[in-house]
């Protein structure tokens, strides 16, 4: 396969760093992909709530809402909305909204070629709904000077976020506004795109991949990697002799998401995704004046019969808990991105390589009597420790024997030369597996030393971090379940 240097990178937004003060008591729970803004009525179902904030400039955006006029006020909101904030609003300047965008695709696509007939009945359902319940459009002056074409697009994505209700009537709109943009969707449109994609339904799982993958690989849309060297901040460092541990952090997460990609060798093994080796142009220092590149595992999330979650978001997730919150180490750098392998741009998590590591096991279920003396170590016992509160705070069966699968998996966890241990295959936890590990594979009380970060990522700062990638629920129970291993490791 010759060398892939196409990846588009303008889709993933930087995760959000959590705040290490704790919450303020009134703080609102964040709210779920799924607050449905549309009252109920016939088949639009949804609840005539306000729209709630999660903070930020937007709430100031929208503090003094009733001192301008309606036009400007709904227009700030719209565009409010469609940069993807979650400002204060009231229902009806919502809803006026919806239903401005609601018309201007109905009175805009005019099935000229066949091909707009689904998108305008599911439209019309929802037309009817907001003409039972006598909402008026907002003024078409909120478009402000967008073009003809830009009105309906942003129309369509607009919509995409704000009817987020995981119900069949606003699903249905979904299925039907994917498949347009999946036509005539631009580069922008991709970040309302790839929540559907994190977790949403089943149909919108499905849905958004096909969606993000069409409008990623038209003509124009991927972006060339090989940026990083211009890069004022990543440029520098990727010239030095030396780097901290948490500058080459920084190069690792740049080089996997923007770097350029040198080659790409398929895995051959049993996964249920498949999975590529990624070799970068880009490298770290190897201590003797050299460079040794950087390898990645790509692993592009792919759509099959019956599949309900992205296996993609919790790689993801584990990793970035693990820096912001229980600072083990011992998951390495991940990030999502869209990369082309070999079938066009794919999006999916791309893993560190750990360098001169192999896998503790001989065999999945077999330890490598290579490391029976570490194992005897404080260093390993030490290790071993922080690795099972992972495995509970993940409810991760995938590794050490437990009450999911009782068997272990000793493969997914590496040893590299410095005996450092890592986690590598994340995908099937904190929601995946058909029930919860249980506890027990918790090392005893007082015997783990608790960053102040874990100690304090319980409650909405965890669900805050963990439902950029997973759903309401299962981020929930990351939260809770975190909550519980502070408790019992404290003892």
């Amino acid at each position: 396969m010759p060398p892939v240097s196409r990846i588009f990178t303008t889709l993933i937004p930087t995760v959000p760093v959590v705040p290490a003060a704790s919450p303020s008591p009134t703080t609102k729970d964040p709210a779920p992909l799924s607050t449905p803004p549309l009252p109920p009525a016939g088949g639009g179902g949804g609840s005539s709530t306000t729209h709630r904030s999660s903070g930020g400039d937007g709430v100031q955006a929208f503090a003094n809402r009733g001192q301008e006029p309606a036009a400007q006020r709904q227009r700030r909101l719209f565009n409010a909305l469609l940069a993807g904030e979650e400002p204060a609003a009231a229902a009806a300047d919502l809803q006026a909204l919806q239903r401005l965008a609601l018309d201007t695709i109905q009175a805009t696509f005019t099935n000229a070629f066949g091909t707009d007939g689904e998108l305008k009945h599911q439209v019309g359902l929802k037309q009817a709904d907001f003409a039972r319940l006598g909402v008026a459009a907002a003024p078409p002056a909120v478009f402000g000077r967008r073009q003809p074409r830009d009105q309906q697009l942003d129309s369509l994505v607009f919509l995409l976020r704000t009817f987020r209700d995981p119900g069949e009537a606003d699903t249905a709109l979904r299925r039907t506004i994917f498949a347009k943009l999946a036509e005539l969707g631009r580069q922008q449109d991709l970040a309302a795109i790839l929540p559907y994609a994190r977790h949403g339904t089943p149909s919108d799982l499905h849905h958004a991949l096909n969606c993000l993958q069409a409008i990623a690989n038209r003509e124009g849309s991927p972006q060339p990697r090989g940026t990083l060297k211009d890069d004022p901040e990543l440029g520098p460092l990727l010239a030095r002799e030396r780097l901290t541990a948490d500058e080459e952090r920084r190069v690792i997460e740049a080089v996997l998401q923007r770097g350029t990609i040198a080659g790409v060798k398929r895995h051959r093994g049993t996964n249920r995704n498949d999975v590529y080796f990624v070799t970068f142009a880009e490298g770290l220092p190897d201590g003797r004046g050299g460079r040794r590149p950087i390898r990645g595992v790509f692993k592009p999330e792919r759509v099959y019969f019956g599949k309900d979650r992205a296996f993609f978001t919790r790689e993801v997730a584990a990793y970035e808990f693990d820096k912001q919150f229980a600072k083990t180490g011992l998951v390495p750098p991940t990030v999502e991105g869209l990369a082309d392998v070999g079938h066009g741009l794919e999006l999916g998590s791309i893993q560190f390589m750990v360098p001169d590591s192999r896998p503790l096991g001989s065999s999945v279920l077999d330890y490598d009597r290579h490391f029976d003396a570490f194992r005897r170590t404080e260093r390993f016992k030490e290790q071993e420790r922080k690795l099972r509160t992972l495995l509970y705070i993940f409810s991760d069966p995938d590794k050490l024997p437990n009450n999911v699968i009782g068997t272990p998996n000793l493969q997914n966890i590496l040893i590299d030369e410095r005996e450092r241990l890592w986690m590598i295959d994340n995908a099937y936890a904190m929601g995946a597996p058909p029930q919860e590990v249980s506890s027990a594979i918790l090392p005893p009380p007082k015997s783990v030393t608790l960053s102040e970060e874990l100690a304090a990522a319980t409650g909405l700062r965890t669900r805050a971090l963990m439902q950029v990638f997973i759903s309401h629920q299962d981020a929930k129970r990351v939260a809770e379940r975190t909550a519980k291993a502070v408790a019992k490791l404290k003892g």
